[in-house]
């Protein structure tokens, strides 16, 4: 036994540079490409505590969790992945379950956007940042210290509303309506290595979204602010977006190119 000890001490330290020690702990610097999520104060978005990215990683199975470090600006760490020796694609999102993500083919199926939405008063802009998923994509890395751009899902939408009305109305809720077979909200599949968001087989696209107010909103002399989330979308020239405005008592609708008129 003492031979043997003797061996092996003397073997291991004449061969310490061979070991190699794997280390658990990976680390993954996550930006945003642009200005949505998480909180969101109507121009910026930045993380918060609690925030969690979901992973996947080339070469490996399942989906990893990376946890915001709230003591960075944006920082995310995993204490439970060792990654490939080989350099790998890795492939993040936000605001997915894991069961909705699609590790073989790195790609996550997801709810964009709602058909009912409610706008609180203290935080009109918070609602949005709940309807945002993120992605992103960064290639060829290997070991710690990751880089990824997050790119954000949704368009938010900001109305202004204002009233020349001799009488100052209540609003109650706004509603926007795009052309049959637009898309304002679904269900969508996300492709991070191609780019792309594309509304999922067999999905009814909703092309309407009604946005009330925790409280009707008095419309005074400085107006009011609506914002509503939506699924990326495109319009065409000849399309009309329709913007229904109910009050207490009555409903105004703006189309382009129109006056305000008013619905009775």
């Amino acid at each position: 036994f003492t031979l043997l000890l003797f061996v092996a001490i003397f073997t291991g330290c004449n061969h310490n540079e061979d070991i190699v020690v794997e280390h658990s702990r990976v680390t993954l610097e996550a930006s945003h490409n642009s200005a949505t999520r998480v909180t969101f104060d109507g121009q910026k978005s930045t993380w918060e505590d609690g925030d969690r990215l979901s992973v996947a990683v080339d070469g490996l199975e399942g989906v990893y969790h990376f946890d915001y470090d709230a003591t960075t600006e944006s920082k995310f760490i995993c204490d439970n992945l060792v990654m490939p020796a080989e350099q790998s694609d890795l492939y993040a999102f936000y605001g997915v379950e894991d069961e909705n993500i699609d590790v073989a083919n790195k790609c996550a199926t997801v709810n964009l956007g709602a058909a009912e939405q409610i706008q609180s008063a203290q935080e009109p802009t918070k609602h949005i940042a709940e309807y945002d998923v993120l992605y992103g994509k960064a290639e060829s890395v290997k070991g710690n210290n990751i880089q990824i751009a997050m790119n954000h899902t949704i368009a938010a939408v900001k109305i202004n509303l204002t009233s020349s009305l001799q009488d100052v109305p209540t609003i109650k809720s706004v509603t926007i309506t795009a052309p049959e077979g637009v898309a304002l909200a679904g269900e969508y599949v996300i492709n991070p290595s191609s780019d792309e968001i594309i509304l999922a087989d067999d999905t009814e696209a909703v092309n309407s979204v009604n946005l009330t107010f925790e409280e009707p909103v008095l419309l005074g002399t400085d107006g009011c602010v609506a914002g509503i989330a939506t699924a990326p979308v495109a319009l065409v020239e000849g399309d009309n977006l329709v913007i229904d405005i109910t009050t207490a008592d009555t409903i105004y609708y703006y189309r382009p190119n129109s006056s305000l008129l008013k619905h009775k």
